[in-house]
């Protein structure tokens, strides 16, 4: 898998600048260039997983005989596939529209949100890539009835993937002017400014996400692929664009980036309900032990959550709301002064647009 993978991006890599500028005889074709190139790779990674596959995997071979349509099949194959197709989905959807709210607080906002997938890539990528080996372990054990492996498994992906997720909190804590210095053009400061704050406030939630890409995991080992699906849902469209956006009405672009751990602890405590991790359903054991692990569960959710809002309420104390001078001329006499801009569209679009000055339009009134 490494390698047909691989091999794809290396395809990429190479025939990008080769088709794109026209090196070697080729034409420049610029974007059109980064298309083919990016098809190049796919086939080739393709191709050689198909005669891997062939020579390699002695346990299964394919053929073409015998290949008929079986409705059993394609239902388990959907139920499993079609939560996984939506939840790849959903991501462009989320981009496209925080993007949107974001582009009231300017150009700048959407650059930082930009530059903040590219960094965080860096550490969830390692946690898909430990929840990709984890579902096949996960159903295997499922499947034999082996709960305690089940478990086991789950366990050492959780601290594992925590702790990936803690180095990344550690360093977006610590260093976000470095990481942010990497995507500074010249000597302007705007997007390293915002960025420090929006890396500080999203990092904090990357604990919760790793429990929820675990769990998540397990949802979809076990065959529950639609819990998946709407803890993916919760984590990045129902619950986060919302919160997004009733963020933004504060007038402070530093508290649209709450809303992405607020998405977070929202998603860990909907699938703490549900089964088979579900605390409703572990209470059902009637465990002793495992009923203590609910309390424990329940008080560290509620201390999360009182965190985030006691620092978003600091957040906001501390925000400096955005003004205007203006002068005023009354019978000859003319005077300064300072004027609030709310939160209204025709208002930000002035401040953004013309800087703190003033000029006369239809909104005045």
């Amino acid at each position: 898998t490494m390698i047909t993978q691989g091999l794809g991006a290396i395809l990429n890599i190479i025939f990008d600048p080769i088709l794109i500028f026209g090196y070697f005889g080729f034409p420049a074709m610029g974007v059109r260039g980064a298309a083919i190139a990016t098809v190049i790779g796919q086939i080739g990674g393709m191709t050689l997983g198909l005669v891997l596959n062939q020579a390699k995997n002695v346990e299964l071979r394919l053929h073409l005989k015998g290949f008929r349509p079986n409705k059993t099949i394609l239902k388990g194959i959907l139920d499993v596939g079609f939560p996984s197709i939506i939840m790849q989905s959903i991501s462009s959807v989320m981009n496209v529209l925080m993007n949107m709210i974001l582009l009231g607080f300017g150009a700048t906002a959407v650059n930082v949100l930009g530059v903040y997938f590219k960094l965080q890539s860096f550490v969830f990528m390692p946690v898909f890539g430990l929840s990709n080996g984890l579902v096949a372990i996960l159903g295997y054990n499922y499947g034999a009835r082996m709960r305690a492996r089940v478990y086991d498994a789950l366990k050492v992906a959780l601290i594992w993937a925590c702790v990936i997720m803690l180095l990344g909190t550690i360093a977006f804590l610590l260093i976000p002017e470095t990481l942010l210095s990497l995507f500074e053009a010249g000597n302007a400061r705007d997007l390293t400014d915002m960025g420090v704050v929006a890396l500080r406030v999203i990092s904090l939630s990357f604990l919760l996400a790793a429990v929820g890409i675990t769990i998540s995991t397990l949802f979809q080992a076990v065959g529950k692929g639609m819990y998946s699906l709407w803890m993916s849902l919760c984590r990045q469209l129902i619950v986060l664009l919302p919160v997004a956006w009733l963020l933004s009405k504060t007038g402070n672009v530093d508290a649209v980036w709450w809303s992405f751990p607020i998405a977070e602890l929202f998603s860990v405590a909907l699938c703490l309900l549900l089964p088979p991790v579900g605390l409703v359903w572990i209470w059902r054991t009637r465990s002793f032990a495992l009923r203590g692990r609910i309390f424990t569960s329940v008080l560290a959710c509620a201390a999360l959550c009182a965190m985030c809002l006691v620092l978003l309420g600091a957040a906001l104390a501390e925000t400096d709301v955005p003004t205007r001078t203006r002068d005023i001329t009354v019978e000859g006499v003319t005077e300064t002064v300072n004027e609030t801009l709310f939160t209204s569209a025709s208002g930000y679009s002035i401040w953004l647009q013309e800087g703190w000055g003033w000029s006369a339009s239809t909104d005045d009134a």
